[in-house]
């Protein structure tokens, strides 16, 4: 049991709740990449994680970003056999792409480029943590959302090309873009509380995270800034009737819980609390999103 947790904890699978759904209802509203944009977004996010993963931990380094920081539950040969099988997954996926939806398939082989190149040989101290709350969410959710929608908006657009009088519809729902909006939010969320949780760590050993930078009081401003934006969010999909009602309310109760943890300095029970609950949401989200 214990080797499967510590396989489980290092491939970081709990990571797939901040892919999986969402790429689920932007592949269901553009009808663009299907399966494959599910599988390649998925593999592709968790072969950067376990690059991350290995390459920190190879230069003496504590994880980071993850639900939990212990060193034991990371073995760093199976995080470097997991990125050689993941990157040729995602190069399968990405040639697949290429038959049916060239674009998403050379961004997906661009990226499987690009995770190996920025990370080789580069310090993880020296990878500059302090906007990571911004940078994963909008490489993660926004900017492939933000892709899939300008290549089916350029589909549609060539689908009524010559037919007087068409008018192109949005290529996704309101529903769609809010959701992964939702799951953005989210996301800083929880990287946040993983910085203030790792920032007296990080700063013994001088990384530049958000919460080394700014100190934890501001770092905590930070956490309650995005928190706020999530729940308002989150209630205003509810009364809208983007989602079900049951969204704004669990977030709202593990808001609550990850203020009283986080005002307690026990943070590490608030990472965790915030991604089962982000998880939990996730799966309602595909189920009410339409």
């Amino acid at each position: 049991m214990s080797r499967i947790l510590r396989l489980l904890a290092t491939l970081r699978i709990s990571a797939l709740f901040f892919s999986v759904p969402y790429t689920i209802l932007w592949a269901d509203a553009a009808r663009s990449g299907g399966a494959l944009l599910v599988v390649g977004h998925a593999v592709t996010l968790l072969l950067f994680l376990a690059v991350f993963t290995a390459r920190t931990m190879r230069a003496g380094e504590e994880p980071r970003l993850s639900i939990v920081r212990d060193h034991s539950m990371f073995d760093i040969d199976a995080a470097e056999r997991a990125a050689f099988v993941l990157t040729a997954l995602a190069v399968i996926v990405g040639l697949a792409l290429l038959v049916g939806h060239f674009w998403l398939g050379v961004v997906l082989l661009l990226t499987v480029a690009l995770i190996h190149a920025l990370t080789r040989g580069v310090r993880p101290r020296a990878r500059g943590l302090e906007f990571a709350e911004l940078t994963w969410p909008a490489a993660v959710l926004i900017g492939p959302l933000t892709l899939v929608h300008l290549l089916e908006r350029r589909s549609i657009a060539r689908a009524v090309e010559g037919i007087e009088g068409a008018v192109i519809a949005p290529a996704m729902g309101s529903g769609v873009g809010a959701a992964t909006l939702l799951g953005a939010l989210a996301m800083a969320v929880f990287v946040v509380l993983c910085l203030l949780r790792d920032e007296p760590e990080d700063r013994g050993i001088g990384v530049r995270t958000t919460a080394t930078v700014l100190g934890r009081a501001g770092a905590t401003v930070f956490l309650f800034l995005w928190m706020s934006l999530t729940l308002v969010l989150a209630a205003w999909g509810g009364v809208n009737g983007l989602w079900s009602w049951t969204v704004p309310a669990i977030l709202g109760v593990a808001a609550m819980a990850v203020g009283w943890f986080t005002a307690s300095r026990i943070e590490g029970y608030a990472v965790g609390l915030w991604a089962a609950a982000h998880a939990l949401v996730a799966i309602i989200l595909v189920m009410t999103v339409g």
